[in-house]
Protein backbone atom coordinates (compact mmCIF):
# COMPACT_ATOMS: atom_id res chain seq x y z
CA UNK A 1 0.00 0.00 0.00
CA UNK A 2 2.99 2.92 0.54
CA UNK A 3 4.12 1.88 -3.16
CA UNK A 4 0.34 2.95 -4.18
CA UNK A 5 0.34 5.93 -2.30
CA UNK A 6 3.47 6.71 -3.69
CA UNK A 7 2.66 6.66 -6.79
CA UNK A 8 -0.54 8.29 -6.08
CA UNK A 9 1.27 11.02 -4.56
CA UNK A 10 3.90 11.47 -7.53
CA UNK A 11 0.29 12.46 -9.90
CA UNK A 12 -0.21 8.67 -11.40
CA UNK A 13 -2.55 6.00 -11.05
CA UNK A 14 -1.57 2.33 -10.38
CA UNK A 15 -1.96 0.29 -13.84
CA UNK A 16 -3.55 -3.20 -13.52
CA UNK A 17 -2.11 -5.34 -16.40
CA UNK A 18 -3.19 -8.62 -17.03
CA UNK A 19 -0.30 -10.58 -18.88
CA UNK A 20 -2.33 -13.60 -19.37
CA UNK A 21 -5.61 -15.24 -17.67
CA UNK A 22 -7.50 -18.48 -17.84
CA UNK A 23 -4.06 -21.30 -17.29
CA UNK A 24 -3.35 -23.79 -14.72
CA UNK A 25 -1.76 -22.92 -11.30
CA UNK A 26 1.55 -24.57 -12.27
CA UNK A 27 1.38 -22.48 -15.42
CA UNK A 28 0.47 -19.31 -13.61
CA UNK A 29 3.17 -19.58 -11.42
CA UNK A 30 5.80 -20.01 -13.74
CA UNK A 31 4.34 -16.63 -15.62
CA UNK A 32 4.35 -14.98 -12.29
CA UNK A 33 7.88 -16.09 -11.33
CA UNK A 34 9.16 -14.65 -15.23
CA UNK A 35 7.54 -10.86 -14.77
CA UNK A 36 9.17 -11.41 -11.30
CA UNK A 37 12.76 -11.16 -12.91
CA UNK A 38 11.37 -8.99 -15.78
CA UNK A 39 10.18 -6.58 -13.65
CA UNK A 40 12.94 -5.50 -11.20
CA UNK A 41 11.14 -2.89 -9.10
CA UNK A 42 8.24 -5.17 -7.85
CA UNK A 43 7.68 -5.17 -3.86
CA UNK A 44 7.11 -8.65 -3.52
CA UNK A 45 8.58 -10.28 -0.27
CA UNK A 46 9.40 -12.98 -2.13
CA UNK A 47 11.09 -14.00 -5.97
CA UNK A 48 9.03 -16.31 -8.31
CA UNK A 49 8.23 -19.87 -7.91
CA UNK A 50 11.79 -21.49 -8.85
CA UNK A 51 13.92 -18.18 -9.73
CA UNK A 52 17.01 -19.51 -8.16
CA UNK A 53 16.66 -22.39 -9.92
CA UNK A 54 15.28 -21.23 -13.06
CA UNK A 55 15.29 -17.55 -13.21
CA UNK A 56 16.82 -15.13 -15.42
CA UNK A 57 20.33 -16.24 -16.65
CA UNK A 58 22.83 -15.97 -19.58
CA UNK A 59 22.89 -18.43 -21.78
CA UNK A 60 26.05 -19.19 -21.23
CA UNK A 61 24.90 -19.76 -17.52
CA UNK A 62 22.11 -22.36 -18.64
CA UNK A 63 24.61 -24.37 -20.88
CA UNK A 64 27.36 -24.44 -18.20
CA UNK A 65 23.98 -25.64 -15.46
CA UNK A 66 23.01 -28.29 -17.62
CA UNK A 67 26.80 -29.77 -18.91
CA UNK A 68 27.86 -29.98 -15.30
CA UNK A 69 28.34 -33.47 -13.69
CA UNK A 70 26.55 -34.82 -10.88
CA UNK A 71 28.57 -34.51 -7.79
CA UNK A 72 29.73 -38.10 -6.15
CA UNK A 73 30.46 -37.81 -2.60
CA UNK A 74 32.68 -39.99 -1.19
CA UNK A 75 33.84 -37.92 2.04
CA UNK A 76 32.72 -35.80 5.00
CA UNK A 77 31.95 -32.32 2.87
CA UNK A 78 31.02 -28.73 4.08
CA UNK A 79 29.30 -26.97 1.15
CA UNK A 80 28.95 -23.27 1.39
CA UNK A 81 27.08 -21.09 -0.98
CA UNK A 82 29.10 -17.80 -2.27
CA UNK A 83 26.60 -16.08 -4.08
CA UNK A 84 26.64 -13.11 -2.56
CA UNK A 85 30.52 -12.69 -2.09
CA UNK A 86 31.85 -14.85 -5.09
CA UNK A 87 31.45 -11.12 -7.01
CA UNK A 88 33.60 -9.02 -4.71
CA UNK A 89 36.46 -11.75 -4.13
CA UNK A 90 37.93 -14.77 -5.19
CA UNK A 91 36.66 -18.30 -4.56
CA UNK A 92 38.82 -19.00 -1.93
CA UNK A 93 38.69 -15.85 -0.11
CA UNK A 94 34.53 -15.67 -0.81
CA UNK A 95 34.41 -19.68 0.82
CA UNK A 96 37.23 -18.86 3.35
CA UNK A 97 36.30 -16.14 5.52
CA UNK A 98 33.34 -15.63 7.85
CA UNK A 99 30.38 -18.29 8.20
CA UNK A 100 28.78 -18.85 10.89
CA UNK A 101 28.56 -22.19 11.41
CA UNK A 102 28.96 -25.20 14.39
CA UNK A 103 32.98 -25.51 14.71
CA UNK A 104 32.72 -28.76 16.17
CA UNK A 105 30.71 -30.15 12.98
CA UNK A 106 33.00 -28.13 10.30
CA UNK A 107 35.59 -29.50 11.80
CA UNK A 108 34.23 -33.01 10.93
CA UNK A 109 34.60 -31.91 6.83
CA UNK A 110 37.46 -33.29 5.11
CA UNK A 111 36.38 -31.06 2.06
CA UNK A 112 34.81 -27.45 1.98
CA UNK A 113 33.04 -27.22 -1.00
CA UNK A 114 32.11 -23.66 -2.54
CA UNK A 115 29.12 -23.47 -4.03
CA UNK A 116 28.13 -20.96 -6.24
CA UNK A 117 24.76 -20.86 -8.08
CA UNK A 118 24.29 -24.60 -6.82
CA UNK A 119 27.21 -25.56 -8.97
CA UNK A 120 30.38 -26.66 -6.73
CA UNK A 121 32.86 -24.37 -8.49
CA UNK A 122 35.73 -24.64 -5.95
CA UNK A 123 37.07 -27.44 -3.08
CA UNK A 124 39.32 -26.92 -0.43
CA UNK A 125 40.76 -29.34 2.38
CA UNK A 126 40.78 -27.26 5.85
CA UNK A 127 43.74 -27.08 7.81
CA UNK A 128 42.27 -25.30 10.83
CA UNK A 129 39.53 -22.94 11.66
CA UNK A 130 39.77 -19.61 13.15
CA UNK A 131 37.68 -17.06 14.71
CA UNK A 132 37.33 -14.59 11.67
CA UNK A 133 38.56 -11.56 13.31
CA UNK A 134 41.23 -8.59 11.89
CA UNK A 135 43.71 -10.15 13.71
CA UNK A 136 43.60 -13.48 12.06
CA UNK A 137 43.24 -12.11 8.90
CA UNK A 138 44.56 -9.28 8.68
CA UNK A 139 43.31 -6.63 5.35
CA UNK A 140 39.96 -8.38 5.83
CA UNK A 141 37.00 -6.25 6.94
CA UNK A 142 35.53 -7.67 10.41
CA UNK A 143 32.29 -9.34 10.36
CA UNK A 144 29.33 -10.58 13.18
CA UNK A 145 30.27 -13.95 11.55
CA UNK A 146 32.41 -16.17 13.81
CA UNK A 147 34.37 -18.99 11.53
CA UNK A 148 36.70 -19.06 9.19
CA UNK A 149 38.58 -21.44 7.17
CA UNK A 150 42.34 -21.10 6.84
Amino acid sequence: MRRVREVRLAGFEVAHVIHRHGMDSKTALEVEAALLDAYQGTTNIAGGHHSGERGAMHANEIIERFRAEPADFQHRLLAITINRTAAERSIYDAVRYAWKLDVKRARQAEYVLAVLNGLIVGAFEPREWLAATPENFPGTEASLCSQALA
